[in-house]
């Protein structure tokens, strides 16, 4: 069996297909909603619509990463951390990078689109804050 550092197209593709099914569970519709929801949550002039999908997504991803060992709670707050403290983020108020945690939060943890929060429910857990050991959210 012969190594190969390159991936052939169908391999490519089909990662990114599961890549997409674990972000976007629920498919096109969803990624309206959480767009719609992104827009309307942030007011922000600092990104545009692209920027605060794609840092939603990131987060969504960090949020979803195993969590079963120690080890892989370890890797999942440092993924988190990096994150928060990148220099990129930095030109985000900490209000919005904490937004973008308790909104892709929300998110990962519904069921079925009917279970998407509304952006009242969005708007209120936000206005609310992270919890004081923000920890607990990674």
């Amino acid at each position: 069996m012969a190594f190969s550092i390159f991936q052939s197209r169908e391999e490519k593709e089909r990662k990114a297909a599961e890549y997409r099914k674990r972000l976007l569970p629920f498919g096109e519709a969803q990624q309206a909603l959480e767009r719609n929801l992104v827009n309307v949550c942030f007011s922000t002039s600092v990104m545009d619509e692209n920027e605060r999908f794609y840092e939603l997504i990131c987060v969504k991803d960090i949020l979803l990463m195993p969590d079963e060992t120690e080890k892989d709670k370890k890797r999942k707050k440092t993924a988190m951390e990096k994150w928060y403290n990148a220099r990129l983020q930095k030109k985000l108020p900490e209000e919005d990078r904490q937004a973008l945690i308790i909104l892709a939060k929300m998110i990962t943890q519904a069921d079925s689109l009917e279970s998407f929060p509304d952006k009242e429910k969005a708007a209120e857990m936000i206005k609310k804050g992270l919890p004081s050991e923000v920890e607990n959210w990674f």
